[in-house]
């Protein structure tokens, strides 16, 4: 990463950060107050993303009735200038627009109301038998202003929600359903206009659905019924009509085009909002990869944008973020580096070696050609969702591979012959390759280890204090095949030795020789004694392939215990869904553990700052 200042100028800001928010090519970060880069004074400005928040709280409040923001459409909008530029008339339309849209949403909002009222209304009168109340008569008995008509709806075990007051009248109840006095009821009724408010909330608070009987509803109730659905029916009419009224209006503005540009703009003036302002130009910061400083300055160029771009070292800008470069493939497998800990600058990136050993470790444990099948297609399906879970794929490629080896298919090894061994047969050989496969990991680490202490300016050291323990684990690995690798192991021992008593001469004196071999020969036996567990340690790769193995076996078992076609599948189905699911999630978890303690422990630290480039505004 190296340091780049860049200076813009102001009218063509929202453009420059269109060209380094598509490429992801820069962590703005602000320049320090001393920052002496450009000889300019810049001052910071917060007016402008005050106006555009209005502007923002009036689209919001008309949130269900404007279209979605359109990229494209904004395109003709005075794209590419400034926010200065473009706010004014922004305001002047958005303004205009809703001084004519708002009144047009409220109506919408009341029709709304109405209709849910009447529909409400409908289906109470529907429930009422045509002989049981004459509406019309109601209404006009009533007086409907000074005694207004209501029906309600609600639970008959709720009926102490009707308290009856001077000037209430309670006239009839129907239930829903017919006989059951204890189901939903329908009343209809009168009140006195100043008791109704009164009613009403004791109705609500017993979970009870009130609506006023409006005028111009007469008759028995199977008339009245048809006059509701008919006003139902002109006021969804006049519903569409106002709602294709309230489209042309936000066609005519652009809404959908606006929308985006005030967003984009927001999005311009949050990013600048760090950033050093001034009368003509915008000083923006950041960290860019030394790789891509000619893309940042070609493209910059390329629409023709005037600008001034410095670069330098990062001394002095605080530590520079870290961004992985792996190809695609390799990129999934960063997964497992993140999840320690991003390296720094002075450390390997494991996610090569990963992209190989960690399917290896897999389908190792994993090994069966159906189920290796089905992780593939699960993983097709899931990355979409979870990019992540496209780990699925590898994966399932090395259990193919395996089961081909072991001849295992859906957990049966009678429909391909093994091409290598069959793990329930040779148990030993199965535990004994995982022990041979950790040593090789433990090593690699080792020697990460020793690349990274050389970069730091450690070597020195790395080969006083660590390369001996090196050297004796592998000589007592290669006593166990030939006795006189212990030879080497004793090298090993002896070089710590002398080492631990030149440090000690050197530092502390004649005294301190006498202890300190003692205690650097403690500390490797230690050392050596945790290589040796992490190295036994992956023989849980061959245990786990032996408990695949037999999982796979007693279903198959079930399964031709059954005497019918259909009950053996069902059980063999179950059996391997069962198989995949559990094995699955438990191979999972030990090639993670294998990584993260049996590898990454040795080399990897992680205090890297992870790259977080600048992306543009999202569209919603």
């Amino acid at each position: 990463m190296v340091w780049a200042d860049l200076l813009v100028d102001r009218d063509a800001v929202s453009e420059a950060l269109d060209v380094l928010g598509n490429l992801d090519i820069i962590e703005l970060q602000r320049p320090a107050d001393n920052a002496q880069s450009f000889p300019v004074v810049l001052e910071p400005d917060e007016e402008i993303i005050n106006r555009l928040a209005e502007l923002d709280r009036l689209l919001q409040a008309m949130a269900a009735h404007v279209p979605a923001p359109d990229p494209a459409g904004s395109k003709r909008y005075q794209y590419g200038r400034s926010t200065e530029c473009v706010l004014p008339q922004l305001e002047e339309s958005l303004r205009t627009w809703f001084d004519a849209a708002h009144p047009l949403a409220e109506r919408l909002r009341l029709l709304a109301t109405q209709l849910e009222e009447l529909e409400l209304l409908a289906s109470c009168l529907a429930t009422i038998p045509d002989t049981g109340i004459e509406i019309g008569h109601l209404a006009r008995s009533a007086n409907a202003i000074a005694y207004p008509a209501f029906v309600a709806y609600g639970d008959a075990k709720e009926m102490h929600a009707f308290e009856l007051t001077e000037g209430q009248v309670l006239i009839r109840t129907y239930p829903m359903d017919h006989g059951q006095r204890q189901g939903p009821l329908v009343a209809v009724g009168v009140c006195a206009a100043a008791q109704l408010p009164k009613l009403e909330s004791q109705l609500h608070s017993g979970n009870w659905r009130f609506v006023r009987i409006p005028g111009g509803i007469e008759g028995s109730s199977t008339k009245a019924l048809g006059q509701c659905r008919d006003r139902i029916d002109a006021e969804h009419r006049r519903h569409d009509d106002m709602v294709k009224e309230l489209d042309e209006l936000n066609q005519r503005f652009q809404i959908g085009a606006l929308r985006w540009v005030l967003r984009r703009h927001i999005w311009v003036n949050q990013v600048l909002a760090d950033a050093r302002r001034g009368q003509r130009f915008v000083w923006l910061s950041g960290w860019v990869p030394a790789t891509r400083l000619n893309e940042l300055t070609t493209s910059l160029l390329e629409r023709r944008i005037p600008f001034l771009l410095h670069s330098e070292s990062p001394a002095g800008h605080g530590s520079p973020p870290v961004q992985l470069q792996n190809p695609g493939w390799i990129r999934r497998f960063e997964t497992f580096v993140r999840g320690f800990g991003v390296p720094d600058a002075n450390e390997i990136d494991p996610s090569p070696v990963l992209a190989i050993t960690t399917p290896l470790m897999f389908g190792y444990m994993f090994g069966d050609v159906g189920h290796g099948l089905v992780l593939i297609v699960a993983g097709q399906w899931l990355q979409r969702r979870s990019p992540v879970l496209g780990l699925l794929i590898p994966a399932g490629l090395s259990s193919i591979f395996f089961g081909i080896l072991f001849g295992s298919v859906f957990c049966s090894e009678h429909i391909l012959p093994a091409l290598w061994i069959t793990p329930m047969q040779e148990p030993l050989t199965i535990l004994a390759l995982p022990v041979i496969f950790g040593v090789i990991f433990i090593l690699l680490s080792l020697v990460f280890d020793a690349l990274q202490e050389s970069w730091r300016g450690r070597a020195q050291e790395w080969w006083a204090m660590r390369f001996p323990n090196m050297v004796i684990y592998v000589g007592l690995i290669g006593g166990l095949l030939d006795r006189r690798a212990i030879f080497v192991a004793g090298l090993g021992l002896l070089w710590t030795i002398i080492v631990g008593t030149i440090r000690a001469a050197r530092m502390s004196g004649f005294v301190a020789v006498l202890y300190e071999p003692l205690k650097a020969c403690v500390e490797t036996l230690e050392t050596l004694l945790q290589l040796f567990i992490n190295t036994i340690s992956f023989t849980r790769l061959g245990a786990f392939a032996l408990a695949h193995a037999g999982l796979g076996m007693a279903v198959v078992i079930l399964g031709s215990m059954p005497e019918t076609s259909l009950f053996k599948w069902t059980v063999l189905i179950a059996g391997n869904v069962l198989v995949i699911a559990l094995e699955g999630l438990v191979v999972s978890i030990q090639t993670t553990r294998l990584v993260m303690f049996e590898f990454f422990r040795r080399f990897l630290i992680g205090r890297g700052r992870p790259f977080r480039p600048l992306r543009g505004p999202v569209v919603t």
